[in-house]
């Protein structure tokens, strides 16, 4: 399953890192790729909750605005 996300507030190198490691704290995750320039992150895994995915980057403190 891949799932894709528009995150706000991602403006370094270091934003990305947070955002990959708070994604691959969930159950199920196979890879987090986020990309500073778009804003997207791309989010593979098995039995994915979307709920879940977006708490996670949330609580890394970033915006799921998408």
């Amino acid at each position: 399953m891949i799932t894709t996300f528009r995150v706000k507030g991602m403006t370094s190198n270091r934003c990305t890192a947070a955002v990959r490691e708070a994604l691959e704290n969930v159950p199920g995750i196979e890879e987090a790729s986020p990309d500073l320039t778009t804003g997207v992150v791309v989010v593979v895994g098995q039995n994915l909750v979307q709920t879940e995915l977006k708490q996670a980057i949330e609580s890394a403190g970033y915006k799921v605005i998408g």
